[in-house]
């Protein structure tokens, strides 16, 4: 069996000479984790640190924990909410010293020694490319003119756009919460909105926003969530989406 420490040294060259423009590569010790993320032949990596905000209930960062984050160099970039900080891929050697870094932050930052399982995933490949300011823009409208013209606009942009759909590993809908004792569903309207709700990458595929309507009315759902944990955010009960679905076929192409 690989140690962990080769195991992360073998994932970090695979981050550096494979995949594409939105490589990912997650080091988990219990509930904790670092994400690094670059692209193909990239000779520095973004390295960032899961924040209490994303643990949530299952790991306390110790207060000695923070203090090793900003020691370490950790901070939060412009627009960000998390802390990151550039780490050197370029040389075997240099990600050999990382691969032993990143294990020791786990304990510093954490507070999680070997005694935890470490678990190394690899996730390689191209951000997908598409572009819904149209849409953003409608959201925004929104946010400050509650009017119906106004929310008419989020629908026709909704139905335009192409959506990130969060789905399950077989490529349906997943549900992403309850409401009313409903599943509720997610879509993102950007990479970066996604990655506000988890660094570490959601399991999505990129739809058109005509074509994932009726299969959502289909299943009865509490609502839809448009970008959670994200900056320009919606929810769409029940009865919006049976409209939507109603209207997809407008929109088909």
């Amino acid at each position: 069996m690989t140690d962990p420490q080769t195991a992360l040294q073998q994932a970090l060259g695979r981050l550096r000479s494979e995949g594409g423009s939105d490589n990912r590569l997650v080091v988990t010790r219990g509930p904790a984790w670092f994400v690094l993320r670059a692209s193909r032949g990239a000779t520095e990596a973004r390295c960032i640190a899961a924040t209490q905000r994303l643990l949530g209930d299952q790991h306390r960062i110790p207060a000695d924990g923070v203090v090793a984050l900003r020691m370490a160099d950790f901070a939060k970039p412009r627009g960000a909410r998390t802390l990151s900080r550039s780490v050197d891929i370029s040389t075997e050697e240099a990600r050999a010293d990382l691969a032993g870094v990143l294990l020791s932050w786990l304990e510093a930052v954490f507070g999680l020694d070997s005694s935890h399982a470490t678990a190394v995933s690899l996730s390689l490949g191209d951000v997908p490319v598409f572009d819904n300011e149209r849409l953003h823009q409608a959201i925004r409208v929104l946010a400050s003119d509650r009017s119906p013209d106004a929310r008419q606009s989020v629908y026709r942009a909704l139905l335009r756009a192409q959506l990130l759909l969060v789905v399950d590993e077989h490529g349906a809908p997943a549900p992403f919460g309850t409401l009313g004792g409903a599943h509720t569903y997610a879509v993102f309207t950007s990479v970066a909105e996604a990655d506000l709700r988890d660094p570490r990458g959601l399991e999505m595929k990129l739809v058109h926003g005509w074509s994932i309507f009726p299969e959502l009315s289909a299943l009865t759902p509490g609502s839809l969530q448009i970008n959670p944990g994200g900056r320009l955010g919606g929810e769409l009960y029940r009865n919006e989406l049976e409209s939507l679905a109603r209207a997809s076929g407008s929109y088909r192409r």
